[in-house]
Parts: structure tokens; C-alpha cells; sequence
């Protein structure tokens, strides 16, 4: 009798578990479908709302970042919806020792982000999963978001979308920072030319600029070592000036 009653409870307990866990299965949704010319409402009603929004590094594109799952086709589902009804009310609810565990085995899909680029009629240009080259550029920017857990569609519309006027803003104003990056890069950039070019000019400014009393006593430990054409060729070669070789010379 308590393993009837036991048997009967587990039994209540399945009962339309497998129904359930069928309807809940995601639909497909396969990424290669996102292609150029697809509408962003059509994009929506398949993929769901984006789950962030902004514009690429260069401010040119504007970009919406995916993540949805490709489940099974609307048919197949409903099928195994069926199929379960059937055989539960053949088997009184017996089938579920067998139904259920199908459908957890079979309810693992695989889950995908992708960045999908617009035009300003909200047309797809192109689709970047985050796992090629291109898609992990996308999600080092700012406004790129990580992986969210237990979604399998965005279905709600947590993100504002950028208008078309907010997108001519942004790219206007990345393309305005970086101009200003790249002239305080090429100011730091003469400056330390101009510093390199003094401390090379140095050696070669006249005498009149220069202490005497130093020169002088260097000039003539030089001059005693040094022989007529050694300061000859220190001269061509622009070491010393004029000046400085007449009084190394005497």
C-alpha cells in the first residue's frame, strides 16, 4: 500500500511535467537568417530587443548588441506537445518517467550574441558574431554589455534606442575627440623634436654665447694634445667654430 501511495504522489508530481517543459523550449532562431536588407522590426519580433546600443570606434556605424538562443522550429514543438498529451492520457501519466528526461536531455541550444550593424533606415548592413575577430572589437567598446544569464530572448525594451539625430551626435562627437587626440599626439610629437634639435644645435653655437673662461682653459688642454690637422678636420666637420680653432691653433 505505501508503495502504491509513493508511485501515485511521484506520479502527480510528473503529471505534464514533459507538457510543460516542451512549451518552454525556445524556437529557433538561426544567426546566418540576420542578413543585409532585413528590416530592425523583423530583426525584433524573431531575435528580440537589443540588449545594448552605441555606435563603433570611428563613430560610422551604429550598432545593437543580440543575445538570443536557436532553439527548434514552431512545428517540431508543437508536435512534442502533442506526442506527450497523447501518451500520458494512454499510459495515465506513466509515460512521464520517459517523456521528462527526454526533454531535459534535449534542452540544451546553443546561445549567441551577435552585433548586428544599421543603416539610418534601420536596414541590417551586417551581422558580427562576438566570437569572430570583428565581434570581439565590438565588445571591448564602452557601451558593449556581457553575457546575460537566462535569457533566451530579449523580449522586453530595457534598452533606449539611438534616433537617428542622437546617432549623428555620438559619431560627431567621437570623430571630435579623436582629431584632438591626434593633435595634442602631434604637438607632444614637435615638441620633443624641437628638444632633440636644441640639444644637437648646441655644440654649434658661437663663441660670443659660450663661457670663455671654460672654453678657454678646455681649448688649451686640447690644443696641447692635439695636432694642426686633427683641429682642421674638428673644424670641417663643425666641432669648434672659427674663433675656437684660431685660439687652439696660437
Amino acid at each position: 500500500m505505501r508503495n502504491i501511495v509513493i508511485c501515485m504522489t511521484g506520479l502527480l508530481l510528473l503529471a505534464g511535467c514533459s507538457i510543460i517543459k516542451a512549451a518552454r523550449q525556445p524556437l529557433d532562431r538561426p544567426p546566418e537568417k540576420i542578413i543585409p536588407g532585413r528590416t530592425q522590426k523583423s530583426v525584433d519580433r524573431i531575435y528580440g530587443y537589443p540588449v545594448a546600443v552605441g555606435m563603433s570606434a570611428d563613430g560610422k556605424e551604429y550598432v545593437e548588441q543580440l543575445q538570443f538562443v536557436d532553439g527548434i522550429p514552431w512545428g517540431w514543438k508543437i508536435t512534442r506537445i502533442v506526442v506527450h498529451s497523447v501518451l500520458d492520457s494512454c499510459t495515465y501519466f506513466l509515460w512521464e518517467f520517459i517523456g521528462f528526461p527526454i526533454e531535459l536531455i534535449n534542452s540544451d541550444y546553443p546561445e549567441y550574441i551577435y552585433y548586428v550593424v544599421y543603416d539610418d533606415n534601420n536596414n541590417v548592413i551586417k551581422a558580427v558574431s562576438q566570437d569572430s575577430v570583428e565581434g570581439r572589437k565590438y565588445a571591448t567598446l564602452p557601451w558593449s554589455v556581457p553575457r546575460q544569464k537566462y535569457v533566451h530572448v530579449n523580449r522586453g525594451k530595457t534598452v533606449e534606442r539611438l534616433s537617428l539625430e542622437e546617432r549623428i551626435a555620438a559619431a560627431e562627437k567621437i570623430i571630435n575627440e579623436s582629431n584632438k587626440a591626434i593633435q595634442s599626439k602631434n604637438i607632444e610629437n614637435k615638441e620633443s623634436i624641437n628638444a632633440t634639435s636644441k640639444t644637437k644645435n648646441f655644440s654649434r653655437l658661437p663663441a660670443k654665447d659660450i663661457d670663455t673662461s671654460k672654453s678657454t682653459q678646455k681649448e688649451k688642454s686640447l690644443g696641447s694634445s692635439l695636432s694642426t690637422p686633427t683641429i682642421e678636420t674638428m673644424l670641417k666637420e663643425g666641432l669648434i667654430t672659427k674663433e675656437e680653432y684660431e685660439r687652439m691653433k696660437k
